[in-house]
Formats: structure tokens, C-alpha cells, sequence
């Protein structure tokens, strides 16, 4: 008698899973240079429209960056122990052996 999930359906399950997974941090790293792409070229009119100094609207751009910082140092270390232990295992000798000598 089996029990559980049939493997080839955990194995696709898995796949869609990784893929989802790619994507997502795919979007999740065109982020910071895309709000900063699209902010900087509008802070002259940003300025005009909501009337005020060109150090307060760039207050903005500052805490974006700042959130993003703190996003990475707060989530970085929980997603390395909970999902990367074993791509860190594979992955350290790669870039050690690419290191000159």
C-alpha cells in the first residue's frame, strides 16, 4: 500500500516550485535599481509638483535604499538558514577555486 504523494507529482510540484522560486527572486533583485531608475530622472518635477525642497524629495529615494538595506540584512540570514545550507556546501568551493593564486 502506498501512502503520500505519488514522486512524480512531487516532483513536478517541485519544479513549478523552483521556477516560481527564480522568478520571484528575480523581481525581488531588479527592484532597487528599478526605483531608482524611474525616481532620479523625476526628482526636478517631483519637486514642483508637491512644492516643497529638493532635499525632502530626495529623502525619498533615501529611504527607499534604506529599506532595501534593512530588508536584506534582516531576511538574508533567515532565508540562508532555512533554504541555502545546501547550495552554500556547493557552492563555497566553486568560488574558492576561482580565486587567484
Amino acid at each position: 500500500m502506498q501512502t503520500g504523494i505519488p514522486y512524480s507529482y512531487a516532483k513536478t510540484s517541485a519544479a513549478r516550485y523552483s521556477n516560481y522560486l527564480i522568478v520571484l527572486l528575480g523581481i525581488l533583485t531588479a527592484f532597487g535599481p528599478l526605483v531608482t531608475d524611474m525616481y532620479l530622472p523625476t526628482l526636478p518635477s517631483m519637486t514642483v509638483y508637491f512644492g516643497t525642497s529638493q532635499s525632502m524629495v530626495q529623502m525619498g529615494l533615501t529611504t527607499s535604499m534604506a529599506g532595501l538595506a534593512l530588508g536584506q540584512l534582516l531576511f538574508g540570514p533567515l532565508s540562508d538558514n532555512r533554504f541555502a545550507a545546501g547550495s552554500r556546501c556547493s557552492s563555497s568551493p566553486c568560488c574558492c577555486s576561482s580565486l587567484p593564486q
